[in-house]
């Protein structure tokens, strides 16, 4: 970052010292170097172009570096903005925050588990289960756009015996259960059984995709001898 942040203010300062010396050339020069060797023109005269030019290069230099050095403040800051809102962003929930945010989003009436780092770890770890798992934010507007499909397919797959156990985690609250997936994009499908993690790559969202998906890829599924 630093190394980009000097090479775009020595960008700036050379553009500028260019401009400022090809702005003042004409004012200065008056004719270039030849008219200071012109024999026509006295000592003083000469010393006094020679004097007025060395000036203005040196005025064009003191605001080169003035603008250097503020270009160079104003990254930074910009720079330490980032880095405080990413540090705020990664600052642990206290537990009020994280009891009213699990609050927030548990629904009783659902057939969609609502997982926590209490009960998650314990529940998808038994053996001979099988989880459709969502990791989801709640400012995500594929996540809302799909959360009823997810509902339905928890209920469809809960009235065709339980087998595949549906359930949902909240990314904005339940950090260390997302952190171990370094999920991109929300939300995450995945299915997990005896240990195996499966994502699901499709971009359809819909009940029977999801349902047709777990089926196929479920191991369980397959050696238990039901139909697909």
């Amino acid at each position: 970052f630093f190394s980009s942040l000097q090479a775009g203010n020595f960008f700036l300062f050379s553009f500028f010292m260019s401009a400022e010396l090809k702005e003042r050339k004409p004012k200065s020069d008056l004719g270039s170097l030849k008219e200071t060797n012109n024999t026509n023109m006295g000592t003083e005269e000469r010393l006094f172009f020679l004097k007025t030019r060395e000036k203005d290069r040196e005025i064009v230099c003191w605001r080169g570096i003035l603008v250097w050095t503020l270009s160079t403040v104003f990254f930074f800051m910009l720079f330490l903005l980032i880095l405080f809102l990413y540090l705020i962003s990664r600052t642990p929930l206290t537990e009020e925050d994280l009891q009213q945010c699990r609050e927030n989003e548990f629904q009783p009436n659902s057939d969609v588990v609502q997982l926590t780092d209490l009960n998650y770890f314990e529940l998808t770890s038994q053996k001979d289960t099988s989880w459709l798992i969502e990791l989801y934010s709640p400012l995500c507007s594929h996540c809302k756009r799909m959360k009823h499909a997810w509902e339905e397919t928890a209920t469809n797959l809960k009235e065709q015996g339980g087998f595949f156990k549906v359930g949902r985690v909240d990314c904005k609250c339940e950090i260390p259960v997302c952190r171990p997936f370094a999920l991109r994009n929300y939300p995450g499908i995945y299915l997990i059984e005896n240990g195996e993690i499966i994502q699901y790559d499709s971009k359809r969202r819909t009940k029977e995709s999801f349902i047709s998906w777990a089926k196929q890829v479920s191991s369980r599924y397959q050696n238990l001898g039901f139909e697909t």
